[in-house]
């Protein structure tokens, strides 16, 4: 995905290396670094700007690799938050695209997931519709203890220091919910180790964390544009309330396989709104490869 910055403006004239994958916008007749595309193929870097440039004011390829356009004018963008049920979209994900593979090599990488999901969103829009820009990323996940799973809170405040490397991703965690095998008499069973053993783990609160976001970002005057990316029914009622807001305005998003028959979003009650289906392929491209 490519991003603009704050210094690009409508009218502004932008150049693209294709062979180096940097950007530059020339402000005072100088050149300003934006920011590079390491990512992208060539086709990607088209690909991603193709909704939002002018394509009748395209340079020639001089010296080749080059490419100039200036930025439309005529099209809206939309300040755009996504708030993401960490857990839901991960294992959700996992099932459908990736079921052999361990837990640990199917985690999603939350701003590589948006970028997807934004990209894929502004590609199906009609001509003029408005587009969206990702300014805010919420992540709620629950947190292992580190009385009972020392590695992997660990590796959990590794990731949340790995995601929050961009700005605009913000994580929070809430203490997973541990239950304990119990004997008859309700007394917690220990290991030969004198550990407590560990019956089930769960997230608590995660939905209610994730409830009040939707709510709360669909007021913020700043967000043109509420993406909620999670699968659970229960977050409807949260939707119903953020559309009568009359604030931003609410999407969802969900997985989608071209084997199954339908999609499993959620829709709220209120009126129907957009969903965009991500597919395997953005599946792939949403998967955090770091080891941790």
């Amino acid at each position: 995905m490519v991003h603009f910055g704050h210094n690009a403006r409508v009218g502004d004239f932008v150049l693209i290396n294709l062979t180096q994958k940097v950007i530059f916008c020339e402000k005072a007749s100088t050149l300003t670094r934006l920011g590079t595309s390491s990512e992208s193929s060539q086709r990607g870097v088209l690909d991603t700007l193709y909704r939002v440039c002018d394509y009748s004011a395209i340079a020639p390829h001089h010296p080749p690799g080059l490419v100039g356009f200036f930025i439309r004018s005529d099209m809206p963008l939309l300040n755009t938050c996504v708030i993401i049920d960490y857990q839901n979209l991960h294992m959700t994900g996992k099932q459908l695209f990736n079921n052999q593979n361990p837990i640990h090599l199917s985690l999603i990488d939350p701003l590589k997931y948006s970028n997807q999901l934004i990209s894929k969103r502004n590609s199906l829009q009609e001509p003029g519709k408005a587009l969206a820009t990702l300014t805010k990323i919420l992540v709620y996940r629950g947190l292992p203890s580190p009385k009972e799973d020392k590695k992997s809170y660990g590796r959990s405040l590794a990731q949340k220091s790995e995601w929050e490397r961009d700005r605009r991703v913000n994580v929070i965690y809430r203490p997973l919910k541990y239950y304990y095998k119990r004997d008859t008499s309700g007394s917690i069973l220990l290991d030969s180790n004198g550990k407590s053993i560990i019956d089930k783990v769960e997230e608590k609160g995660i939905d209610v964390l994730c409830a009040l976001a939707i709510v709360r970002e669909a007021r913020d005057a700043n967000n043109q544009l509420v993406i909620v990316a999670s699968q659970d029914t229960d977050l409807i009622p949260a939707l119903n309330e953020a559309i009568v807001q009359n604030g931003a305005k609410i999407e969802t998003c969900s997985w989608f396989s071209g084997n199954a028959s339908w999609s499993h979003e959620i829709r709220p009650e209120k009126r129907k709104i957009w969903n965009t289906r991500l597919d395997g392929t953005n599946f792939s491209r949403s998967l955090d490869t770091k080891a941790y």
